[in-house]
């Protein structure tokens, strides 16, 4: 059995009124992207699930 490690990659689009974030793999693999208000309960719920993943 084979065993493959990748980073993940995180990146966000700080915007003013919501955020936009992509996610991939450092191989290039693109895993979706998603939104999210522009406030402090959010953007503290977003850190928190990239911290657990």
């Amino acid at each position: 059995m084979s065993r493959y490690t990748h980073t993940l990659q995180v990146s966000v689009d700080t915007g003013c009124y919501r955020h936009h974030a992509a996610v991939g793999l450092s191989n290039g693999e693109y895993l979706g992207s998603f939104e999210f208000p522009h406030n402090k309960t959010d953007f503290a719920d977003f850190l928190y699930k990239n911290r657990t993943v």
